[in-house]
């Protein structure tokens, strides 16, 4: 049997560009179907979805994916199966220059899109909360997924999601950077609980309080001139 080639490019580059998601919602309905059973299986594949055009080869004796454009598009992760991690992070950012804009009503349909962006790169979603103008997301990582590419591709995607359904309109961006702090599995029930409390726990506290001791928590040395 030769070789079974797909080229996701050409007339749908447009749309691709202008939303990236529809590459992944194409390689799960397409593609994915004609892998082989026996090589079908949660976790073997890592979709990121920053990239607008993937070749996608099988064979009888190999997978293998070769990315045209975007290296990181989609991974092949052959040793899922036994590899074990327990990664706890709660990662923080704010709107552009912390302006007060994520407005009561809409946040749950952002945390609820959010969530869906994790879900699809095998990340565990504890817990995600917020005030008008920052978001604390608990969440496990994969052990096959990059902090700093996962925190990029949920600020893109959550921006163009909030302008497209004009969620907030006053929302321009998100701030560049981020805090990500690591945590023992002990401390989960005490941080869903932290995370589930903002509104409240902010009626006490700013933001720039708050983040100010958490990096003096976790002895990380910082300039304040380059807080969030």
């Amino acid at each position: 049997m030769g070789d079974l080639r797909y080229n996701v490019l050409g007339k749908s580059k447009k749309n691709l560009l202008f939303n990236p998601f529809r590459v992944e919602n194409w390689f799960r309905r397409y593609f994915l179907p004609r892998v082989p059973p026996d090589v079908r299986r949660p976790g073997l594949f890592t979709f990121n979805p920053i990239g607008i055009c993937v070749t996608i080869v099988h064979s009888l004796r190999q997978l293998s994916i070769l990315n045209i454009l975007s290296p990181t598009l989609i991974k092949f992760n052959p040793d899922t199966h036994s590899t074990y991690t327990q990664t706890l992070y709660q990662i923080v950012f704010s709107t552009k220059e912390r302006q007060p804009v994520l407005h009561t009503e809409n946040r749950p349909q952002l945390f609820k899109y959010i969530y869906g962006i994790l879900k699809n790169k095998n990340c565990h979603l504890y817990r995600i909360n917020g005030v008008e103008d920052h978001l604390h997301i608990l969440t496990s990582l994969h052990p096959s997924i990059a902090l700093s590419s996962l925190v990029k591709d949920i600020k893109i995607a959550s921006s163009l999601h909030i302008k497209e359904n004009h969620l907030f309109p006053d929302f321009t961006n998100w701030q560049e950077g981020y805090g990500a702090f690591t945590y023992s599995v002990r401390d989960l029930d005490n941080l869903i609980e932290y995370v589930k409390n903002q509104v409240e726990h902010h009626k006490k506290i700013t933001f720039r309080d708050e983040f100010i001791a958490m990096l003096k928590e976790h002895n990380i040395v910082f300039d304040e001139k380059y807080l969030l």
